[in-house]
């Protein structure tokens, strides 16, 4: 599921988005702020953060989503992204990271 595309979908009901808060259950996500999104809480390149700013700058940050893995990763860790529509709640969106074995690395 595109996080991006959450967010433009919500917009286009006429919701006005403005926080998106991402987590990860190990590892470490990071954006680029580069599109003018800012960090509002926790810190970028860590396992939780909220980021903040127009439908734009949220798009073009959440273009540039990565994650790392703190282990050497065989399992599925989850990504959490709670999307403020301007609704109480807001929306709530748990997604699977996978991961493919690329051989050896020839370390």
């Amino acid at each position: 599921m595109d996080l991006a595309a959450q967010v433009a979908e919500l917009r286009a009901h006429g919701s006005s988005v403005e926080t998106v808060g991402l987590s990860v259950d190990s590892g470490t996500l990071t954006v680029s702020l580069a599109g003018g999104a800012t960090i509002a809480t926790g810190a970028n390149n860590s396992a939780v953060f909220t980021l903040s700013g127009t439908l734009a700058q949220l798009n073009a940050a959440l273009a540039t989503l990565s994650y790392r893995s703190s282990l050497i990763a065989t399992q599925p860790r989850i990504l959490t992204a709670i999307i403020n529509a301007g609704i109480s709640a807001g929306l709530v969106l748990s997604l699977p990271i996978l991961f493919t074995d690329l051989g050896d690395p020839g370390l």
